[in-house]
């Protein structure tokens, strides 16, 4: 339920008790469903660890995660070992690749495809990342 839907619900309520005060066996609760409050999620990508991972089976992201529709993700990728040095993203959402240069990305909102390539990093140099949304709950 909306919070717009609630206040209606709840400034209503008055009105529907003195309107079925006489029928008060009908009375019925429509929903006590809490919603869900939108947050920013900060995820810490210890890309030392990952990039010595075995790589994942073709087609297959290193790492996969589910957010809430409403929520933000956001990317700080720490443990850089060596001479390793973030080259870019890329952003993919469903309407061409995008590029981002900077280290930190903290404005994914949608289904996403992510890759972070590295520089100097071995014979490994990238992370995928994928990022799926569902309803709030």
């Amino acid at each position: 339920m909306t919070p717009q839907l609630r206040y209606l619900a709840i400034a209503s309520a008055p009105i529907l008790l003195l309107g079925t005060s006489c029928q008060k066996d009908e009375l019925t609760v429509v929903s006590t469903a809490t919603t869900h409050d939108c947050t920013k999620m900060v995820v810490e990508l210890n890309v030392d660890s990952i990039l010595q991972w075995p790589p994942p089976a073709p087609g297959e992201p290193d790492l996969h995660l589910t957010i809430c529709e409403c929520d933000t993700v956001a990317f700080f990728p720490v443990n850089i070992q060596g001479d390793c040095q973030l080259e870019e993203w890329f952003i993919y959402q469903g309407q061409g690749i995008t590029s981002y240069n900077e280290l930190v990305l903290d404005t994914i909102t949608v289904t996403s495809e992510l890759t972070m390539n590295f520089d100097d990093c071995g014979p490994w140099h990238h992370i995928r990342i994928q990022v799926d949304t569902e309803p709030c709950k």
